[in-house]
């Protein structure tokens, strides 16, 4: 596959895919009569470094990751991978009681509008 076919399969730039080279999130795809040739284990690499960069994995984290899987060091892949899995799960949480704490006030601050709003012509108090 040339760098334009991968590029389009996966509507993706090819600057970006250039700059993923330059950072060794890819490795350097060989030349072939002066042209990238990408294979379909390049095609899937990519998908997997799309998927984490959504994903919001930092670009380092992921080169890191691929480092140790071409060592043929899965396990600690594994490991940093259920290790990022943990830490997204707690700032999750986190977010969740923001949540529930936001809607408390939220809550909250409508019943005292409707209370002030009740009693604006009793009391003549003013609420814009």
């Amino acid at each position: 596959m040339t760098i334009g076919e991968i590029c389009q399969k996966l509507s993706l730039s090819e600057t970006t895919l250039r700059y993923y080279e330059r950072q060794g999130v890819l490795y350097r795809i060989p030349r072939v009569g002066g042209r990238r040739d990408y294979s379909e284990k390049d095609y899937h690499r990519l998908q997997e470094i799309l998927q984490l960069r959504r994903a919001g994995v930092p670009l380092k984290t992921i080169c890191d990751y691929f480092a140790l899987v071409d060592q043929e060091k899965a396990d600690e892949a594994l490991k940093e991978s259920d290790e990022r899995i943990k830490n997204l799960n707690d700032e999750l949480n986190v977010l969740k009681s923001r949540k529930k704490n936001i809607k408390i006030a939220v809550s909250l601050i409508n019943k005292s509008l409707r209370y002030v709003f009740f009693s604006k012509n009793r009391l003549e108090i003013k609420v814009e």
